[in-house]
């Protein structure tokens, strides 16, 4: 490794700089985006002066990847070797400079892919410092969401040093920013560890707002995973705050979270009690996508309680609300809606509903509800008396859930044992 290092000799000295500050990056990983922010560097100059590290051995070569081209990662020593240099050639504070430039940059992008994948989400501030930091491009949601699952150890790395930093601004902002992540892949220990920063960030700048966001986000993610009574002490905490701060959407949602705790604990009375309420409020203030998604918990409740007409009566009319919205809410409403018409007798349309809606998470990369609606479907089949289909829809529902959820695999193991058994 010595004389790859010895290379270093024989670098153009504009070269030479981008090899000191990429030193001093914390990102585990480099590409062209990221070095034409530190370097300040057009993208395109930025992947050849890579390339040129590459061909040293300076930097090795991990090939490309979906959402952001080629990648590279320092080789053993290379980094140290780097970081030796920019502390004897470049000026003081210029570490500050790369660690701020380097957030703004995935602070930047990752926004970018929030307003792709989730456009819903409520839109807060953003606070860069660097007005020639481009984000890296991304064609659409499918781009924005590979970006994301490729970078989040370097997220969760940016969030780290942001607020080790003291730069708390930043740190909420990249969590707020996440949150299609966190959605979609469910890694709780990432979801729990940014935003426990995030939450303590949001409290230092005083930012009430993203305070009750990030909590809301957070408890979100105790709920999801089974932490039913933290969460329903999160969402009272949110909804209290909303209320202090006369933040009705806010709390609106906080009382649709507290609704969802309790159809999850089985409360399905105490579910329906808070629903209700949420729902009144979103009517009230006209947030009309609000009120679909409340009424999908409702159709739940009444899912659950075996009233399957007026289920399917709520979800129908929640589908059509939200199909011009956004797919994703859509297939939710649509997917339970044929487990609906499955519980019903109605098993042409349950089909027709759960296929379509497996195709359209299946087609948009989520495998969690690509794994719930297939699970659905084998259900339906069973009531039919399809065991052979309905075990070839559990099994491929269980490979979908096994890297990604052990409590979902568990139950789709156990509907295949009893087809087994019986």
């Amino acid at each position: 490794m010595s004389s790859s290092l010895d290379g270093h000799q024989d670098l153009p000295p504009s070269t030479s700089r981008v090899y000191r500050l990429l030193g001093l990056v914390f990102s585990d990983t480099i590409d062209a985006g990221l070095t034409a922010a530190v370097c300040g560097l057009p993208a395109g100059q930025a992947a050849q002066v890579l390339q040129q590290l590459s061909s040293l051995r300076l930097l090795g070569n991990l090939g490309h990847q979906r959402g952001r081209d080629m990648v590279y990662r320092f080789h053993h020593r290379a980094r140290q070797h780097a970081r030796s240099l920019a502390s004897v050639d470049e000026p003081s504070g210029t570490e500050a400079e790369v660690t701020r430039r380097s957030l703004d940059w995935y602070l930047l992008t990752a926004t970018a892919c929030e307003r792709l994948v989730t456009p819903a989400h409520q839109v807060l501030d953003r606070d860069t410092s660097a007005p020639d930091i481009v984000a890296a491009p991304l064609l659409d949601e499918t781009t924005a969401l590979a970006w994301l699952q490729a970078q989040h150890a370097n997220l969760m790395e940016a969030v780290r040093v942001a607020h080790r930093k003291g730069l708390y601004a930043t740190t909420w902002q990249l969590v707020h920013a996440m949150w299609p992540w966190f959605h979609r892949v469910h890694d709780y220990n990432a979801w729990f560890e940014a935003h426990e920063l995030g939450f303590d960030a949001a409290q230092r700048c005083g930012h009430r707002l993203a305070q009750r966001i990030l909590l809301n986000t957070w408890g979100v993610g105790l709920r999801s995973d089974r932490q039913l009574d933290r969460a329903l002490e999160v969402f009272e905490q949110v909804h209290h705050l909303a209320v202090a701060d006369d933040d009705q959407r806010t709390a609106s949602q906080a009382l649709h979270e507290i609704g969802n705790v309790h159809l999850d604990s089985g409360r399905l009375a105490e579910a329906e009690r808070f629903l209700q309420q949420a729902r009144a409020i979103r009517a009230a203030l006209g947030y009309e996508r609000g009120v679909a998604l409340t009424d999908i918990c409702r159709g739940r409740v009444a899912f659950d309680s075996q009233d399957y007409a007026r289920a399917t009566d709520i979800f129908r009319a929640a589908f059509r609300a939200l199909v011009a919205e956004h797919w994703f809410n859509a297939a939710r409403a649509l997917a339970w809606l044929g487990a609906s018409r499955a519980q019903s007798g109605d098993f042409a349309e349950a089909e027709r509903c759960l296929r379509h809606a497996s195709k359209e998470f299946a087609d948009h990369g989520s495998d969690r509800w690509t794994a719930r609606s297939t699970e659905m479907l084998g259900d339906a089949l069973t009531l039919q008396g399809r065991t052979g289909p309905a075990r070839d829809h559990y099994l491929r529902a269980l490979a979908l859930y096994e890297p990604i959820s052990p409590r979902d695999a568990a139950r789709v193991r156990a509907c295949l044992d009893a087809g087994s058994s019986g």
